[in-house]
């Protein structure tokens, strides 16, 4: 599951840097370019399927990475200012959090299901 939790993040990462298209009609974005998303804005890499959103989650700023089609037992990944949280998905609107870590610290907690 690490090898995964992994991938997730640097998918994440990755679209958050080099996103080809903004859901905000921005149009076309250079390889080399480098865009500031702000609250409402999405992004989509097509070759992985993946659509990230800047969205508001607990009173913070978050962006928010899932499949285009979340079903079960997909992830999506949440970076905050901070940290990380790795979900996944027992329905294609209802997810539990599986995996979550802060930057700077040694520990993370991994939530079992009940």
């Amino acid at each position: 599951m690490t090898r995964r939790l992994f991938t997730l993040s640097a998918a994440a990462a990755a679209a958050a840097l080099i996103a080809p298209v903004l859901g905000s009609g921005s149009g076309q974005v250079g390889a080399g370019d480098l865009q500031t998303l702000r609250l409402g804005d999405q992004i989509r890499v097509a070759d992985l399927r993946l659509t990230c959103g800047v969205v508001r989650r607990s009173g913070g700023t978050v962006l928010e990475c899932v499949r285009d089609e979340p079903r079960r037992n997909t992830y999506g990944v949440r970076l905050r200012r901070g940290g990380v949280t790795v979900f996944r998905f027992e329905r294609p609107a209802l997810a539990q959090t599986v995996f979550r870590a802060a930057d700077g610290e040694r520990q993370f907690a991994v939530c079992s299901r009940p």
